[in-house]
């Protein structure tokens, strides 16, 4: 996860469905999933195999949608398979915060 997105740390279920049912846009398939391109090219490249637009006004509209259903789900939204960044920066934080005591 070198060059990635907060996007990428979320469980695509958490949004799959909203992403279908408001652009038709179905993001389980295999160029979608097997990427290792940032979240933002893969969902790009995934519209256009589905013939839809993509501007940078959809790009943002599609991750603030995406950001109020992770916010809504909390810490279930997270892709357990890849909670390492956010692992590490909390241990950070909570070494941070003991010195500070």
């Amino acid at each position: 996860m070198g060059n990635s997105e907060l996007e990428d740390l979320i469980n695509v279920n958490a949004y799959k469905q909203l992403i279908i049912d408001d652009y038709g846009v179905d993001l389980s398939i295999s160029s979608f999933r097997n990427s290792s391109q940032q979240w933002s090219n893969r969902v790009r490249d995934t519209f256009k195999l589905h013939g839809k637009i993509w501007n940078e006004k959809q790009e943002s509209e599609l991750k603030h949608k995406v950001a109020k259903v992770s916010a809504a789900l909390k810490l279930s939204s997270l892709d357990d398979n890849k909670a390492n960044p956010i692992d590490a920066l909390v241990s950070a934080m909570e070494l941070v915060l003991e010195k500070v005591r």
